[in-house]
């Protein structure tokens, strides 16, 4: 990963990399602060049927808070009365002959279209995204919104669900429009993730997007965002060299919740700036 981001594509990343180390080191044993988010960064009221999708209007308009979020009420809710999820149990024979059952939560909204990358289809796409500016370091831009099932906010990449007749790349290109404002350039996608297997069927892919910024354009500075009715998304530009350092500030902030993906992104880079293994050359004493 060092090899990719600092070497190769990302050069300014290095000596801001080596300025962060010993904050970087100071910040490892909070670790165990982390809630990691098991939620999948997408938005449920999109839909990825077989028909045309109707999506709803977009504004360009911020809406102000003006309260914080809150549970009133939760309910128990049957398969049949839910219209984005189901419950599903598995009926399967394990490795020794024995047979068994699986409880498994899966979307209704699910493309069955086999896909080049998949013979299921895959239901989302996360956007981890690069902004290059000609005299500024490497960034990224984070997105912080409310996430009912957690009673938090989440610290996430953009992400959204694929639409039917959608490729990844299409699918990254217009959730980063909508949820950042940019217009993006898709410079690779993984291969199929899974998202959360010992709860769900559901899948996605990565897709590693550049924002070429101009020299004018002002740092905080960011477009009009096009969400949808409902969305609130708070957006966030954090130097590519301090992500690790800044999501470990985020897990101490009361009702916020590092995602998954995200994390083991950033931890990955820690590693690979602070490992004594010796995987990326000489040992470390």
């Amino acid at each position: 990963m060092r090899n990719i981001l600092t070497r190769i594509r990302y050069p300014a990343l290095t000596s801001l990399a080596s300025a962060s180390r010993t904050r970087a080191l100071a910040s490892s044993n909070n670790n165990n602060l982390f809630n990691l988010n098991r939620d999948l960064n997408t938005k449920l009221n999109l839909t990825t049927n077989q028909t045309p999708v109707q999506r709803r209007p977009i504004s360009k308009m911020t809406i102000q808070k003006t309260q914080e979020p809150a549970i009133t009420s939760i309910t128990e809710l049957t398969p049949q009365n839910a219209k984005w999820l189901t419950l599903q149990q598995i009926h399967y024979v394990d490795q020794t002959g024995k047979s068994r059952l699986w409880e498994v939560c899966a979307r209704k909204t699910r493309s069955s279209d086999p896909t080049p990358v998949g013979s299921h289809g895959i239901d989302a796409v996360a956007m981890c995204n690069i902004l290059l500016h000609p005299s500024r370091p490497p960034a990224t831009v984070l997105v912080i919104q409310y996430r009912p099932p957690l009673d938090a906010y989440t610290i996430e990449w953009p992400a959204g669900l694929i639409d039917a007749g959608e490729t990844p790349e299409e699918a990254a290109v217009r959730e980063f429009r909508e949820e950042v404002g940019y217009e993006c350039v898709v410079k690779s996608v993984s291969p199929v993730e899974a998202a959360d297997p010992g709860l769900s069927n559901t899948t996605m892919v990565m897709a590693t997007v550049e924002v070429q910024l101009k020299e004018e354009e002002k740092e905080g500075e960011l477009p009009d965002q096009r969400l949808d009715e409902g969305e609130h998304i708070q957006r966030v530009v954090v130097p590519m060299a301090e992500l690790y350092e800044r999501l470990v500030e985020y897990s101490k902030k009361e009702r916020h919740i590092v995602a998954a993906k995200l994390f083991h992104f950033a931890q990955g880079m820690h590693f690979a700036t602070t490992e004594r293994y010796g995987v990326f050359g000489e040992k470390k004493e």
